[in-house]
């Protein structure tokens, strides 16, 4: 049984069939890359296909040209759906990896303080098998956005999209940052934390707390608001 087990490595599948497992096997082997790898390449098609519906619309274009302080060539906005389309897509594979680094130092820096025991490594491919959830919010909400037709205002699984005309600031932001993937990011990190670094489930509850806490002034990545990469040009 050992050995069986030995032999297995961390999939992105088994946090659904068995999570504990599967934290385990994190910790024994701490192994992220095809799964980033995968998340990465799914990110970056999603950013891909806002890039080129931002790219598609004029108002966008003549806000970038704005930003910038002069207009495109006509060249390039010809093909500007495509330009911005492929830009996108480059930042949606870049920042699961990025997001993930910063996640894990951030937990390193908890666990630590309360004297868990866990390499960087291990809490890189914690957080890498996490980023799944972070993932999933992001496809729920680009899919909800692409039927309805226009931007939500709020995550589609959040407290904020009961509450569409609710102005902008600190109980905006909350509302919107409790969905049911960040509680479900909580549970795993609570488990997992437990698992992989040894520490109490009152100090997993602690740090799992204090990360969330971060993450909502946007230090961590636990979700991905499709309303704020959707809009930030069409607005």
């Amino acid at each position: 049984m050992l050995k069986q087990f030995e032999r297995m490595k961390p999939s992105l599948f088994g946090l659904f069939t068995n999570p504990i497992r599967e934290f385990r096997l994190i910790r024994e082997q701490p192994r992220f890359f095809l799964s980033l790898l995968l998340l990465s390449f799914v990110v970056s098609m999603t950013f891909y296909y806002v890039g080129e519906t931002i790219g598609s619309s004029p108002e966008a274009i003549a806000n970038i040209e704005r930003l910038q302080g002069q207009a495109f060539p006509p060249e390039i906005k010809d093909q500007a759906n495509v330009f911005i389309g492929f830009s996108y897509g480059f930042a949606g594979f870049m920042i699961p990896w990025v997001m993930c680094l910063l996640n894990s130092l951030v937990l390193f820096l908890l666990v630590k303080a309360y004297q868990g025991k866990a390499t960087f490594r291990q809490l890189y491919a914690f957080s890498a098998h996490l980023y799944l959830l972070t993932t999933l919010s992001l496809i729920a909400d680009f899919l909800v956005n692409r039927l309805a037709g226009h931007p939500i205002k709020a995550p589609v699984t959040s407290l904020g999209v009961l509450f569409p005309d609710l102005p902008g600031g600190l109980l905006s932001s909350l509302l919107s940052y409790l969905s049911l993937f960040t509680i479900w990011y909580a549970i795993w990190l609570i488990s997992g934390l437990q698992k992989i670094t040894g520490l109490s489930k009152q100090h997993s509850q602690i740090v799992t707390i204090l990360f969330l806490t971060i993450g909502l002034f946007g230090l961590t990545n636990v979700t991905i608001f499709y309303q704020d990469i959707a809009t930030m040009l069409l607005r």
